[in-house]
């Protein structure tokens, strides 16, 4: 613990320094930091800090973090940002927040995509972004910009409090960082984890890494949520017993005793509930590798499917109490069917013909991509954690006719190469990635036609039912992304199932 604790006492001094001058650095990192060696000094040197581009007054109270200057580039690594930067948007907010940065971009303004752009978690459909905003430094006049749908971070000691708390468990942990970063750029890989961190999930990291009592406690008090952590000062955090070069000291003894006994408690809970996990996880495993799959609806996936689209109804249909109880059996298309001479359905206009073509190409595109992420998933998950992935060995397992998915390798090469150590880790992220773009390509689709239609489908014959005087099809114009997304995966059932049917493939 000597060095490590030398080590932090410095850096800590440092940070306390310019917080005492009103200043606070704003990316402190392990980059940031370095060892001075002086002349005709043989104690090794001093720990100091680095790269000040960040640096800022903390009275000002017009200086906010995550400011992006007219260059497009920022000065910060999202790496270092505390969970209060971050921020969940909704489908509306994100719609705002897209046409700020449009505005931005559209003014002649460079920026860094990998910053600004909304970061989609693929298990739930989540968006989360840091809350940047356009600083510009009088090169660049943007005028009516609109409103950010979030309220912006004051520059203050807790952000420096957070990054000093990263510095001590990447040392405390022999070098393990706590989330996983872009090694050139230092931004972030997933922002879900950070925009969703507590106390429980302080706990359960700083549990599985760090043994030392002392500086398990002081982790804890570091990487709390802002609430707790806004109340601490570098001065407080220099006055933990783990710092202490007195511990001989009754009373800081007795101090840093009660507090080891508190953490040992906590953390040999923690490894009995983690130790009870991992045996429920390979009971689970022991039951998998021993049972046969077989492919079906479950009762409760049944109704799922059966109620959906009847709730979809009621939230589409004026009057409620004309929404009937409806099979599974639906299509919501982005331009009106209308008989031909021949009796055939076809769409009602050239202009909806063209539409039909496009909304064609894309439901195949994202039936495929949805076969090749099941794929994917399947064999890392079997494969398990141990493999580090790359894309010519990922194309090597899956063995999937090359000719008919060259585009999707492609594609995904290119997108692998953006978050090369994410897709290392584990692919099925970035392949998700790649089902959300289509996913966002069919709802342009809508949104361009600005409504659509909501169609009842007969199972025995596949088609869309349209007869005299029938509800259908239902005119949607209000919460049409919203309506979209819910049926999606309906209208994917009923393809699947008029497949089998078919007997086509």
């Amino acid at each position: 613990r000597g060095e490590i604790s030398d080590i932090g006492q410095q850096i800590g001094r440092a940070i306390q320094s310019m917080h005492k001058h009103g200043l606070m650095h704003g990316n402190i990192s392990m980059h940031n930091i370095m060892q001075v060696q002086e002349e005709d000094d043989d104690n090794g040197g001093y720990w100091a800090l680095s790269d000040l581009t960040s640096t800022c007054q903390q009275a000002s109270v017009t200086t906010c973090m995550a400011g992006i200057p007219s260059t497009g580039q920022p000065n910060f690594a999202t790496g270092t940002f505390p969970p209060e930067i971050f921020v969940k948007l909704s489908n509306a907010e994100t719609k705002i927040y897209n046409q700020y940065w449009s505005s931005v971009k559209e003014a002649g303004v460079d920026l860094d995509e990998s910053v600004v752009s909304p970061q989609v978690d693929p298990q739930t459909g989540d968006s989360y972004v840091p809350r940047c905003y356009f600083e510009p430094d009088g090169s660049i006049e943007i005028l009516d910009l609109p409103q950010l749908p979030y309220r912006l971070v004051p520059a203050r000691e807790p952000t420096d409090v957070w990054n000093f708390g990263q510095i001590m468990f990447t040392l405390c942990s022999a070098g393990h960082p706590m989330f996983a970063t872009n090694m050139k750029t230092g931004h972030l890989l997933t922002y879900s984890v950070v925009a969703s961190w507590d106390n429980s999930a302080a706990s359960e990291l700083v549990f599985m890494h760090i043994q030392d009592p002392l500086a398990q406690d002081l982790l804890l008090q570091l990487l709390s949520p802002y609430e707790e952590r806004s109340t601490l000062t570098m001065e407080k955090v220099l006055g933990h017993p783990f710092f202490s070069n007195d511990l001989d000291d009754h009373r800081v003894a007795q101090v840093a005793r009660k507090i080891a006994e508190k953490r040992s408690i906590e953390s040999s809970a923690y490894m009995r509930s983690l130790q009870k996990k991992n045996e429920k996880q390979a009971e689970d495993e022991w039951v998998i590798t021993r049972s046969k799959t077989i492919i079906c609806w479950d009762l409760s996936f049944q109704q799922r499917l059966y109620l959906a689209p009847s709730n979809l109804l009621r939230s589409i249909v004026p009057n409620k109490s004309v929404a009937p109880d409806i099979p599974f059996s639906v299509l919501l298309l982005p331009y009106k069917l209308a008989r031909s001479k021949s009796g055939k359905l076809t769409p009602a206009s050239k202009k909806d013909v063209e539409r039909a073509e496009k909304m064609g190409i894309l439901l195949l595109s994202l039936s495929k991509i949805c076969y090749f992420a099941v794929c994917v998933e399947k064999l890392v998950k079997k494969a398990g954690s141990v493999r580090k992935w790359s894309c010519s060995e990922l194309w090597k397992h899956l063995n999937l006719p090359k000719e008919e998915f060259s585009a999707i390798e492609e594609e995904l090469i290119n997108l692998a190469a953006k978050e090369v150590e994410m897709f290392r880790e584990n692919p099925v992220p970035v392949v998700q990635k790649m089902v959300v773009e289509r996913v966002m390509d069919l709802r342009e689709c809508f949104d361009e036609a600005k409504k659509a239609y909501f169609y009842l489908v007969d199972e025995y014959t596949g088609t869309p039912v349209l007869t005299p005087g029938s509800l259908y099809p239902l005119e949607v114009r209000e919460r049409l992304p919203e309506v979209l997304l819910h049926t999606l995966p309906l209208m994917h059932c009923i393809a699947l199932y008029c497949r089998g049917v078919a007997g086509s493939v």
